[in-house]
């Protein structure tokens, strides 16, 4: 598995595919991502190239707090979020 395990005790992965630089992200910082949302399957079900929130907010899933958690300005990762830290097993809607 090329994913480095998040917190132990967590389901959520992630691997770094680029560091960044600056202070780590952490609750209460104004992050502006860009991503693609894919199904473990492969199919994309959402996308943005310039999306902000509020870390630890409650305002997004928990995977995105717990997945960008120390990320670095200009970083790249990508995140495994578990259906239990994103919208359940039956999804969104």
């Amino acid at each position: 598995d090329p994913f480095e395990s998040y917190a132990p005790g967590s389901s959520l992965a992630f691997k770094e595919l680029s560091a960044g630089s600056g202070e780590p992200s952490a609750d209460g910082d104004v992050l502006t991502v860009a991503y693609t949302g894919k199904l473990f399957e492969g199919r994309q079900f959402d996308s943005s190239k310039e999306w902000m929130f509020k870390m630890g907010s409650g305002n997004v899933m928990p995977g995105f707090d717990e997945g960008l958690k120390g990320a670095k300005a200009g970083s790249k990762r990508i995140v495994r979020i578990p259906p239990e830290l994103a919208y359940g097993a039956t999804g969104k809607g």
